[in-house]
């Protein structure tokens, strides 16, 4: 009978740690690729990704709520800990409201500035208010979706230098 055999490939961890503008950021989502995805940065804005082969490259994607997506392409793995600051994005807000003025909670409100791949995707609260950072400049496309109940609202474009707007959802 043959015998088995088994080849044990070496992974290293890298280490990093997350800031934006100077202060360390929790809450960051991290993803490498191929292989590892959904780390999140610790309070102190360190995070590890482990298992990742000593001889290959990888696609490293931080994501913060309020902070530009910052990706990297074709890294090695480096020993000690590696810096990577995130930069401030333009900042959307805007209300949820239904057809009589009444503010909607737990609206799922799409933010994406025209152009640019990177949307965010965040929720109203109970007053109806919502806010979505870390996006590019330029115009930006807010879309409310079907939600409890509510029908499609069309798009609305926010003209660059505008920092919000009022969606109105129709049952």
């Amino acid at each position: 009978t043959e015998g088995l055999r088994l080849v044990l490939r070496r992974t290293v961890s890298v280490r990093g740690r997350v800031t934006g503008v100077g202060e360390a950021l929790s809450e960051v989502s991290v993803d490498a690729r191929p292989g590892r995805t959904n780390w999140r940065a610790k309070r102190d804005g360190t995070f590890v990704i482990e298992d990742l082969r000593p001889d290959a490259t990888f696609r490293l994607v931080l994501r913060h709520d309020l902070f530009k997506t910052l990706v990297l392409e074709d890294l090695t793995p480096w020993e000690g800990v590696r810096e990577f600051a995130l930069e401030k994005g333009r900042v959307v807000t805007g209300t949820v409201v239904d057809e009589q003025g009444a503010p909607l909670e737990g609206m799922s409100v799409d933010v994406r500035t025209k152009g640019h791949e990177d949307a965010r995707i965040v929720e109203s609260d109970a007053r109806g208010r919502f806010v979505a950072g870390g996006l590019e400049e330029g115009p930006t496309i807010v879309r409310l979706g079907t939600n409890r109940g509510y029908g499609f609202v069309e798009e609305r474009e926010i003209r660059a230098g505008v920092d919000g707007c009022e969606l109105v959802a129709r049952k």
